[in-house]
C-alpha cells in the first residue's frame, strides 16, 4: 500500500467519527511490516473524556493490546495533524514515523505545528504532512458547516 492508501483509509475512520457525532479526526497505526494493525477515531463526546482524541484512543488500545508500552518502528497516519497532547503521548510511545492529511486549523485549542514539536523532542520522529490534504481538508470544513 501507499501512504495515500493509508492515509485514505484514516480519512475514512474520520468519517466514522462523524457519523458517531464526533470530531472528524482519524488515525491508522501500521506495523514495521506495513500491516494495519490499529485503526481508531475521535470518541470525545462518547466517553466524556476531553483527551480522548484519536491517536490517544489508538495508543492506549494498540499497547494494551501488545502488552507494551513502547510502539517504536510503528507508523501513524493520522487525517488531521496531531494536537500537542496527542503528539507527546506519541513521543512517550515512540512512534518512528507519522504522515498527516491537513494542518491544524488556527483556531485549535493550542495551535502549535508538530513540525515545530518535533524539533524540541528528545528523540524526534519522521514527519511527512499534507498527505491527501485536499480531502482531509475537505472533510473537515465539511463537518465545520454542518
Amino acid at each position: 500500500m501507499t501512504e495515500e492508501d493509508y492515509m485514505s483509509s484514516a480519512i475514512k475512520e474520520a468519517e466514522k467519527a462523524l457519523k458517531e457525532g464526533q470530531k472528524p479526526f482519524g488515525v491508522l497505526i501500521v506495523d514495521p511490516k506495513g500491516k494495519i494493525v490499529w485503526k481508531d477515531h475521535d470518541r470525545v463526546n462518547e466517553l466524556f473524556d476531553p483527551t480522548a482524541h484519536g491517536e490517544i484512543n489508538a495508543i492506549r488500545g494498540l499497547c494494551l493490546k501488545l502488552k507494551n508500552v513502547s510502539l517504536s518502528g510503528y507508523t501513524f497516519y493520522t487525517s488531521s495533524e496531531p494536537c500537542p497532547t496527542c503528539f507527546s503521548a506519541m513521543l512517550k510511545a515512540k512512534i518512528t514515523r507519522l504522515f498527516y492529511g491537513a494542518k491544524t486549523e488556527k483556531t485549535a485549542s493550542l495551535p502549535i505545528p508538530v513540525e515545530e514539536l518535533n524539533t524540541r523532542a528528545k528523540h524526534p520522529m519522521e514527519i511527512t504532512g499534507y498527505v491527501l490534504e485536499k480531502e482531509a481538508l475537505l472533510q473537515r470544513e465539511s463537518a465545520v458547516s454542518n
